[in-house]
């Protein structure tokens, strides 16, 4: 047996307790980086015409010009051939490549999935409602101390934590389904009151139904829902029947 205080304080895991969802919460799972797709590949096949824009640049400028400027000296010819720059000369047509294939790029629509750390850690309490848990074993009752234990629980939890409560008596109930508004898990601890007899398996059911990716029955058992039952054979009816 544990701790006395912690009777009637049932704690069912998603994923590890308080110290294990703090690691997850502080280390981000790290795989391995899904490479690039495009939304729209077709428009990737424009990026032919950059080589064959470059090939039409390259011939307009080793054709030979038929333009003819006159200068009135030959000091003044020697000033304009030293005043051009070679790299400014190519700069506006490398301009427009680059700009040519950023809109190419962007056409094709890029999309790469970015992992973000997510907490999916899920913790639900199932608290012994029933009338043993006011008993005075453990000061200043039962069911005081196991509220005081599972507040204390519900404050370690890292933010981002998902923590639902689960009431049980003579049956189960789901006071709060996984959340990550912690306070308003300990407001629902704190607004616990006492019931009748004790169905811990009905407990422990409702909080495993409560927990991410389980489903629950269409009639559980001790849901108090007749299952079918299928009619006695005709030589087995008995002399009478009564309906209730």
């Amino acid at each position: 047996m544990g701790d006395p205080k912690d009777r009637g304080l049932l704690v069912l895991r998603g994923r590890g307790g308080p110290s294990a969802a703090r690691r997850r919460s502080r280390v981000p799972r790290v795989g391995r980086q899904a490479p690039m797709t495009f939304l729209w590949p077709p428009a990737l096949l424009l990026f032919v015409l950059v080589p064959a824009l470059i090939a039409v640049y390259v011939w307009m400028l080793r054709r030979p010009s038929r333009v003819r400027v006159r200068y009135s000296s030959l000091d003044l010819l020697t000033q304009a051939a030293a005043a051009g720059s070679p790299w400014r000369r190519h700069l506006p047509a490398g301009l427009y490549l680059l700009t040519l294939c950023t809109v190419i790029f962007t056409l094709a629509r890029p999309m790469a999935p970015v992992p973000v750390p997510d907490n999916r850690t899920v913790v639900m309490l199932s608290i012994d409602v029933s009338r043993s848990m006011m008993a005075h074993d453990v000061v200043p009752t039962r069911i005081e101390a196991a509220k005081k234990a599972a507040i204390e629980f519900v404050r370690a939890l890292p933010r981002g934590a998902k923590v639902g409560l689960v009431s049980f008596s003579s049956y189960a109930t789901l006071v709060t389904p996984p959340t990550d508004d912690h306070d308003r898990v300990i407001q629902a601890i704190n607004g616990l009151t006492l019931e009748f007899a004790t169905a811990i398996g009905d407990g422990l059911l409702e909080a495993v139904y409560a927990l991410p990716g389980r489903s629950r029955p269409e009639n559980p058992p001790g849901s108090g829902v007749p299952q079918a039952v299928p009619p006695p054979a005709p030589d087995r009816l008995p002399p009478a029947t009564v309906v209730l």
